[in-house]
């Protein structure tokens, strides 16, 4: 029962931040690393 509780845990805090990321509440790396190489 708690490694199920755990797992549920895990997958909501991972489409939460799929999610964040989505509506570009958090960038992802790969749009970081854009910038950063568009800067130059």
């Amino acid at each position: 029962m708690v490694d199920f509780n755990i797992s549920l845990l895990t997958q909501g805090f991972n489409s939460g931040i799929k999610i964040a990321e989505i509506t570009g509440f958090i960038e992802s790396s790969n749009v970081k690393l854009d910038k950063l190489i568009s800067t130059e």
